[in-house]
């Protein structure tokens, strides 16, 4: 790419090679006499090296111009953050006559995140899918796929629910979570795609973890090559 510091010295230099180039010829003229035709070759040629000079700098701002437009429009684009993943108790239907909201089954959890668009453009072509990976590598991951809105503008938020959970056990070792979407710049027609990765910690003693925990770097690499295969619509 192109840096500001190497147009500015172009434009004063097409002028000082201009003015060098007749300076010169003054010069010549004053020693030496010449006739006319070797005269106008002489101005002819500090025309040209001049205008050359001055069309590379015109060249090389225009295509400063159009890198920093394209800079631009690349830091607007949407791109999205998968978030405030937790497991939550499900919540029975209210019966009639009840007040509030219902009550609250603890032996079920469901898995739920919020998918958020923290770009300055709306992105369009949205899919996703929320893979539940176990530890045990004879068990297949599971996909929830959803469809999103086809327009989803900046600082728009989606609630993803993803799975259920049986709780009612006294221990439970857990789970991987890969979230994955995919979506269309409309602006730079560029496709985009996005993982993200946490961990559900379980059921410990009878305590359920409501929170899910980031995944670290080299698990996360772990779960791509296991999984390959799962995730190819998103890698």
């Amino acid at each position: 790419m192109l840096q500001y510091g190497m147009i500015c010295p172009l434009v004063p230099l097409s002028l000082a090679v201009m003015r060098l180039a007749f300076a010169a010829s003054r010069e010549i003229l004053v020693g030496h006499r010449m006739d006319s035709a070797t005269i106008q070759s002489l101005l002819t040629f500090a025309s040209t090296l001049a205008a050359a000079v001055s069309a590379v700098a015109a060249w090389a701002a225009m295509r400063l111009s159009r890198e920093s437009a394209q800079f631009e429009r690349e830091q607007g684009r949407p791109w999205f953050s998968f978030e405030n993943l937790r497991m939550e108790p499900r919540r029975l239907p209210r019966q009639p006559g009840e007040e509030g909201s219902g009550a609250v089954d603890h032996s079920i959890g469901i898995a739920k995140g919020n998918l958020k668009n923290y770009g300055t453009r709306p992105a369009t072509n949205i899919q996703s899918s929320v893979f539940i990976i176990f530890d045990d590598p004879n068990i297949s991951p599971i996909e929830s796929a959803h469809n999103l809105t086809d327009d989803f503008p900046p600082g728009a938020d989606w609630l993803v629910q993803f799975g259920t959970q049986q709780m009612d056990g006294t221990n439970h070792p857990g789970f991987n979570i890969v979230a994955g979407v995919k979506y269309d710049d409309p602006l730079t027609q560029k496709h985009y795609r996005q993982l993200f990765y946490a961990r559900w910690p379980g059921v410990l003693e009878g305590h359920v973890h409501g929170d899910m925990i980031t995944l670290e770097r080299g698990k996360q690499e772990a779960l791509v090559v296991r999984c390959r295969s799962a995730l190819s619509a998103y890698i």
